[in-house]
C-alpha cells in the first residue's frame, strides 16, 4: 500500500487498483482473509521492488470489499490486527509474498509506562483543542484507552500527522520510548498548529487590509469619473501635452 501506514489495533478503509495489489487481495481467499499489508517508502514509485517496502507492517483481516462498477478501484476494509516483521521475500511475480514474523512490542516498568500514558494523553488532548477534526466523542473514546500501545495507534490512525513519523513509531518496538516519541510528536504538532495560527492571522488581516484599500481606490475612481475629473482622463491629458513639447 502506498500513502498509508495501517497500525495494529484499528480500522481502515483503503483504495487499491494496481494488479500486483488485486492480485494480493484475491489471495486472501486462500488465508481466511488474512493479508499482510506494509507500506511502500516512495509515495510516487509505481512499481516497488523488495526494497522499497518497508518490512515492518501489520497483518490485517480483509472484512469487506467493494467493487464499483464505474472504476478500476477497488475499495477494501481490514482490521488491523497486530505488528509484524517481513523476514524473507518469497515471490515478487504476480503479487508480493512474504514470510513474516509476529513483532511484538515490549512493556518495561509499569510505573514508568503508567507515567508516560499520562503525559501522552495530556499532549493528545492539547492537540485535539487546536485540531477541530476530531469530535469530542472520538477524543473521548481515545480517552478511554488504557492500553498504551492501543492509545498510541488509533491516535495516530486519527491524528493529522506524516504517515512517515507513523511509520516510525510503529517501528519502535519499547512502549515507554513510543508513548515519549508519541507525546514528543504531539507537542511538536501543538506548537506547529500555533505558529500556523499567528502566521494565517496575519496573512487573513493584510488581506482584508488590501481588500479596504481596493473598495476604496474603486470608490474613489467611480466618484470622480461621475465628477468628470477621472485619475485616467487626466492622465491622458497630461501625456497628450508633454508630447506636443511645448515650452514652460
Amino acid at each position: 500500500i502506498r500513502g498509508r501506514v495501517l497500525l495494529p489495533t484499528t480500522f481502515i478503509n483503503f483504495d487499491i487498483g494496481r494488479k500486483i495489489s488485486l492480485n494480493a487481495l484475491d489471495k486472501t481467499k486462500e488465508t481466511n482473509g488474512l493479508v499482510f499489508v506494509a507500506t511502500q517508502k516512495n509515495v510516487a514509485d509505481e512499481n516497488p521492488k523488495a526494497k522499497d517496502i518497508f518490512t515492518i507492517g501489520a497483518i490485517c483481516r480483509v472484512r469487506q470489499v467493494v467493487k464499483p462498477s464505474s472504476s478500476q478501484v477497488v475499495k477494501v476494509s481490514v482490521e488491523v490486527l497486530n505488528r509484524a516483521k517481513i523476514v524473507n521475500f518469497i515471490s515478487e511475480k504476480d503479487c508480493f509474498e512474504v514470510e513474516v514474523c509476529d513483532y511484538p512490542f515490549v512493556d518495561g516498568d509499569e510505573l514508568m509506562i503508567a507515567s508516560a500514558l499520562r503525559v501522552a494523553k495530556t499532549a493528545f488532548n492539547e492537540y485535539t483543542s487546536n485540531n477541530p477534526t476530531l469530535t469530542k466523542d472520538m477524543v473521548a473514546t481515545l480517552n478511554e484507552i488504557e492500553e498504551p500501545n492501543r492509545f498510541i495507534d488509533n491516535v495516530l490512525t486519527l491524528a493529522m500527522v506524516k504517515e512517515g513519523e507513523k511509520q516510525r513509531i510503529l517501528e519502535i518496538t519499547d512502549t515507554f520510548s513510543r508513548l515519549e516519541n508519541f507525546a514528543t510528536l504531539m507537542y511538536n504538532e501543538n506548537e506547529i498548529q500555533k505558529v500556523q495560527k499567528q502566521i494565517e492571522s496575519r496573512v487573513r488581516k493584510n488581506i482584508d487590509q488590501g481588500q479596504k484599500e481596493y473598495f476604496l481606490r474603486e470608490q474613489l475612481k467611480a466618484i470622480h469619473t461621475e465628477l468628470g475629473d477621472d485619475e485616467d482622463m487626466k492622465k491622458d491629458y497630461i501625456d497628450t501635452v508633454k508630447n506636443k513639447k511645448l515650452g514652460e
